[in-house]
C-alpha cells in the first residue's frame, strides 16, 4: 500500500502544480487585450477549472490503484497455481486432473479488499465534484464563448498522460530485458499506467480535436 502512495503523492504534485503556474500567464495575457476584447470571467473559470482538473486527477488516480491491486491479484493467482502445477504435473490441464485430495489453491486476498474500496471511492468523488463544476462552468459562466482555459487544462492533461506513457513504456521495456526473476511490484505498476493512462491519452485526444474542430466550425461561421 506504501507503494500506491506514493505513487499517487508524485501523479498529484506533478498534475496539480502546473495549471496554478500557468494563471499568472493566462491573466497577463488578457490584460493586454484591449477592454471589448477581455474575458471577464478568466478567473472564476480558471478555479472552477482547476478544481474540475483536480477531480479528474482524483478518478486517474483510483483508476490506477484499482489497476494496480487487480492486476496484484491476478499475478499473486497465477504465482499459486504455476507452483502448484509443479506439484501436481498431471495432465494438459492440472485444474482437471487434479486428486481430490489436494485442494486447488487460492489466494488469502480478496478482490474487494479495502484498497478497491479507496479506489472507488476516489473514483465516485472526483465523478460528482466533476459533474457539478462542469455544470457550474457550462450554464453560469462564459465558457462556450471563451473556452481557453478549458483548452490550456485539457492539453496539460493530455501533454502529462503523454509523458507517463512514456515512461510507462521505457519501464516496460527495461521490465522485459531485466537479467533475473521478474520483479511483481514494478511490473504490476507498469501495466497498471498502460491500461489506464493508454484509454485515457486517447480520449483527451479526441477531446482537442473536437475542441479545435468546433473552434474551426465558429470562425467560419463568424467570417461568413
Amino acid at each position: 500500500m506504501s507503494t500506491y502512495i506514493l505513487f499517487t503523492m508524485w501523479i498529484v504534485g506533478l498534475g496539480l502544480s502546473y495549471p496554478l503556474m500557468g494563471y499568472p500567464s493566462r491573466r497577463l495575457r488578457n490584460e493586454l487585450k484591449p477592454p471589448s476584447e477581455r474575458d471577464p470571467q478568466l478567473g472564476r473559470k480558471f478555479a472552477l477549472e482547476f478544481i474540475l482538473h483536480g477531480s479528474l486527477m482524483l478518478v486517474f488516480i483510483g483508476l490506477l490503484i484499482s489497476a494496480a491491486d487487480a492486476i496484484g491479484y491476478t499475478l499473486e493467482m497465477e504465482k499459486k497455481m504455476a507452483e502448484y502445477q509443479k506439484i501436481i504435473p498431471v495432465g494438459d490441464d492440472p485444474v482437471l486432473f487434479v486428486p481430490p485430495t489436494i485442494p486447488v489453491p487460492r489466494t488469502t486476498a480478496e478482490w474487494w479488499n479495502p484498497t478497491q474500496r479507496t479506489a472507488a471511492t476516489l473514483c465516485l468523488s472526483g465523478l460528482l465534484h466533476g459533474m457539478l463544476v462542469a455544470g457550474v462552468l457550462l450554464f453560469f459562466t462564459n465558457h462556450r464563448k471563451e473556452p481557453g482555459i478549458s483548452t490550456m487544462f485539457v492539453v496539460y492533461r493530455c501533454t502529462l498522460l503523454g509523458c507517463l506513457m512514456i515512461i510507462t513504456n521505457t519501464f516496460g521495456l527495461y521490465t522485459m530485458f531485466a537479467e533475473g526473476p521478474r520483479d511483481d511490484v514494478r511490473f504490476t505498476m507498469v501495466l497498471a499506467q498502460a491500461f489506464v493512462c493508454g484509454p485515457t491519452f486517447v480520449l483527451h485526444l479526441f477531446w482537442i480535436y473536437f475542441i479545435y474542430k468546433s473552434r474551426a466550425a465558429a470562425n467560419e461561421s463568424s467570417m461568413a
